[in-house]
């Protein structure tokens, strides 16, 4: 094992690990962690550390329960980022900051579970190939990050994963020219909800010149909620949990499994009732959002490129029901970016990925939600892409390309024009 140069944070000093002409940061906290009475709270910064901060391993991932979309290793103590900085760079390098998806209720970027060293999302190659400084950052999910209890006591906070976002951002432009990164050139990329969260982001006031350009793919554009919907939701969690309104307090000392299972259940009861929106999602609490994203991106200026999959929702119905397929990626995914390219207010360019790797094909799967990140990633997927083959090298060498030309020279160059940029391969004829 080579341990990578110690970088001194505000903080305190890190030192990291060497892997594949990379030099990795694994496990930096940017908050406190927020256990305790910070449970339910907005996040406060990290007290600094004396010594040299071990960052050769991944941190924990937020509680969540199990599912296909979910991952392990699995704590309330959670705030961790993780940088991954090209060896022997010249100069500032560009920096792009991941923001991972799982409807504001699963996944992560530690370590995959807790007898491995693996990343939930290994970076290393995206920021070789790509030249860039990437940081990948965890948030708290579900009940802890996303559900509205404080129009019942003033004892919870409101979006505590949305002000995790913000801290995690802070901390990246406070620090990351120690790490060789240029804190005026920062892109804040997600998918799913992580692209649902980086329009939170571009809309919020508090994260003005935090990042200067935007990546969004295939956002749930209009699940965030109202205050109004949220309290519904709320309402509907705590009798899951087997409390009221008047034993919410009650929470502050719930067990991971019971939430494990009323985060089951809350999906279960959300689409039986017609709604397919995430049931736990940010909320418009004129603090840190003023409105739903879609309404609020008029006056942002951040060069922003936007784009989904050609069919998002064979992921979620099957391969079988193609029409319900097709009205769901209409009215959920495509048709609302649509909108957003309509009334944003900054350059803008839209794109379209419409690639099916073999494994897909082999599963009659179309391109569908999810299905870009181990083309540009290199995250596998079971089901979608665990194998790269040379056709599907050539696709990810293009995006990575495009999304590097994005973080270099925002929308001029090659991502310059008009009309739908396509994400997919053609056979030479």
């Amino acid at each position: 094992m080579f341990l990578a140069p110690t970088v001194v944070t505000s903080y305190g000093p890190v030192r990291g690990i060497v892997k594949d002409g990379v030099l990795e940061y694994l496990g930096i906290p940017y908050a406190e962690p927020p256990v305790g009475d910070l449970r339910f709270r907005h996040p406060l910064p990290p007290k600094p550390w004396t010594g040299v901060l071990d960052a050769t391993r991944g941190g924990a991932n937020c509680i969540q329960e199990k599912s296909r979309f979910s991952t392990g290793n699995n704590s309330e103590d959670c705030l961790y980022l993780n940088v991954f900085v090209p060896q022997a760079p010249s100069g500032k390098l560009p920096v792009m900051v991941w923001v991972h998806g799982g409807s504001f209720a699963t996944g992560g970027t530690g370590r995959k579970s807790e007898d491995t060293e693996v990343l939930e999302y290994e970076m290393g190659g995206f920021a070789k190939e790509t030249g860039t400084i990437v940081v990948s950052i965890n948030y708290r999910l579900n009940l802890f990050g996303f559900l509205n209890l404080h129009f019942l006591s003033d004892r919870f906070d409101m979006n505590c994963g949305l002000y995790d976002q913000l801290m995690a951002l802070k901390f990246v432009h406070a620090n990351i020219e120690a790490f060789g990164g240029d804190p005026d050139n920062i892109t804040l990329f997600g998918q799913s909800a992580g692209g649902e969260s980086v329009l939170s982001m571009l809309s919020s006031p508090l994260s003005r010149g935090l990042f200067q350009k935007a990546i969004v793919q295939s956002p749930p554009v209009n699940h965030v909620r109202t205050e109004e919907e949220s309290r519904k939701v709320s309402l509907r969690y705590l009798r899951l949990l087997g409390l009221g309104r008047k034993r919410v307090e009650k929470v502050l000392n719930v067990s991971h499994s019971k939430v494990a299972r009323a985060n089951r259940l809350l999906l279960y009861s959300t689409i039986l009732s017609g709604d397919i929106r995430c049931p736990f999602a940010p909320v418009v609490d004129g603090e840190i959002l003023f409105g739903k994203p879609v309404e609020s991106l008029s006056k942002v200026s951040v060069p922003l490129l936007i784009g989904t999959a050609a069919h998002e929702a064979d992921l979620f119905v099957g391969k079988r029901l193609r029409r319900l397929s097709d009205s769901i990626t209409k009215s959920d995914f495509s048709g609302p970016v649509e909108e957003v390219v309509k009334t944003y207010g900054g350059p803008v360019r839209r794109y379209l990925f419409d690639y099916i790797t073999p494994q897909m094909r082999k599963s009659h799967l179309r391109c569908c939600h999810a299905s870009d990140l181990p083309i540009l990633l290199g995250r596998p997927l079971k089901g979608l892409c665990t194998k790269m083959d040379v056709t599907t090298l050539q696709v990810r060498r293009r995006m990575r390309a495009l999304w590097k030309e994005f973080a270099y020279n925002g929308l001029d160059g090659s991502l310059s024009g008009e009309g739908i940029l396509e994400i997919s391969f053609y056979e030479k004829e």
